[in-house]
């Protein structure tokens, strides 16, 4: 009988909707690229093979510039980090996003197992730390190349399994450090 093909999928700019049979052809593929700047709705299942992020990625999806995939909803005007492709070294995720013309969203937390493939990321830097409101369980972990997550102005060196911070941690909201602590623990 025939071999497996095996393949990297690519999902292009012009790409609007992905069915949950689109599984028939993502459970061939190695590797999944989403192309930068698209806008897609994803039916449950359609990357029902994958591990990590992907398998569960479902409703209005949004890939910045960067090349990282947000989940956003429309009606609450808030967006999650859902997945991080690898090869992004120096990541930058901002306060807030534009999906679509007109809706504006306040990117408000990192999604379970975000970081799962993003090999090569070694920075987060975040617009405004204050804005996260929740990293979902394993948020950052599979990501052995990321040693700093840093606020604009506020640098902390993630060690193997632990946050030493490089000065003096004040008690200030903004920081939220003892959240952090505990989330980045995991690593």
């Amino acid at each position: 009988m025939g071999k497996d093909i095996r393949y990297a999928l690519t999902i292009g700019p012009h790409v609007d909707f992905i069915p949950a049979n689109f599984h028939l052809i993502s459970d061939q593929a190695d590797t999944v690229v989403f192309e930068n700047g698209n806008q897609f709705v994803v039916e449950e299942g359609a990357f029902g093979r994958f591990s990590g992020p992907l398998a569960k990625l479902s409703g209005s999806c949004y890939v910045d510039e960067s090349g990282v995939l947000y989940s956003y909803q429309a009606d609450t005007k808030t967006a999650e980090v859902v997945f991080v492709q690898k090869g992004i070294q120096n990541l930058f995720l901002p306060e807030k996003i534009e999906p679509e013309e007109g809706l504006v969203c306040q990117v408000v937390g990192i999604g379970q197992d975000a970081f799962f493939m993003a090999e090569g990321t070694e920075r987060v830097v975040f617009e405004d730390l204050a804005q996260i409101q929740y990293v979902s369980a394993y948020g950052f972990a599979n990501c052995p190349t990321l040693s700093f997550v840093e606020e604009c102005n506020v640098l902390e060196k993630v060690e193997e399994e632990t946050l030493i911070p490089e000065k003096e941690v004040s008690e200030e909201p903004e920081f939220k450090f003892d959240k952090w602590y505990f989330l980045l623990k995991r690593i």
